[in-house]
Order: C-alpha cells, then structure tokens, then sequence
C-alpha cells in the first residue's frame, strides 16, 4: 500500500498512461497537442476585504426587536377607539361599518325604500 502522496500520484499516473497508450482517440489529440505552438500560464490573484464587524454587532442586538415588531405590529403600533359623531370622523373605514353592523342603535334612520342607512354615531380608529 501507498505510504505517501507521491506514491499514491505514481501509481495513478502509471494506471492512467496503461490505460489511455491503446486508446486512438487519446493518441490522436496528444499528437495534436505535441504538434502545436503551446504556451502555458498560470494566473493566481488573492483578493483581501477588511469588514468592520462593529456594525454586525449592532444588527444583530437590534433582530430581536424587529422581528418582535413585524411579528405583533398591533402590540407596538398602539391604536385608540372612539365612538364619535359620524360628522366628527375622520374616515369611515371597514371597521367603522362593523362596529356599526354590530351596534344598531347607533343606526338614526333607515330608509325602507333604498334600505339604506345613516348612522349618527360611529367608530374612530386612529394610530398614535
């Protein structure tokens, strides 16, 4: 068995060298090979990046507190409520009309013909 990295290279050459010397397709392009003008270049380019790993440490303290805020935005996008008068409110929303559905009494009229209603009161919802 092969001790070293040579030995193990010399047998994969020689294995290599029996096995392609019969093969004429190998023989042909080494030929064409042998025939040409061949030069050969060997480019080695190190490419060297300092990172400032400052920033990394602030990112990584602040992950916790977005993830908290996209994951419950309504725990930190803090909203009031009030029932105001609907000439007081600033915009009817669909929440406006479900607040409204679910509380009739805040309903002044219907008008039986159109079935159309018009509240008095109704739910405000504004983001602080």
């Amino acid at each position: 068995m092969a001790n070293t990295i040579n030995d193990l290279y010399t047998k994969y050459t020689n294995k290599v060298e029996r096995t392609l010397e019969n093969d004429r397709y190998f023989q042909y392009l080494f030929e064409i090979v042998q025939a040409g003008n061949n030069t050969i270049r060997q480019n080695n380019r190190v490419l060297h990046k300092v990172v400032d790993e400052r920033w990394l440490t602030v990112v990584e303290e602040g992950l916790t507190s977005i993830f908290n805020i996209v994951d419950k935005p309504r725990r930190f996008i803090a909203t009031t409520e009030e029932v105001v008068p609907v000439a007081l409110a600033r915009k009817i929303t669909a929440d406006s009309v479900r607040h409204l559905s679910q509380n009739t009494q805040l309903l002044q009229q219907m008008q039986r013909a159109t079935y159309s209603q018009r509240g008095f009161k109704c739910n405000n919802r504004r983001k602080l």
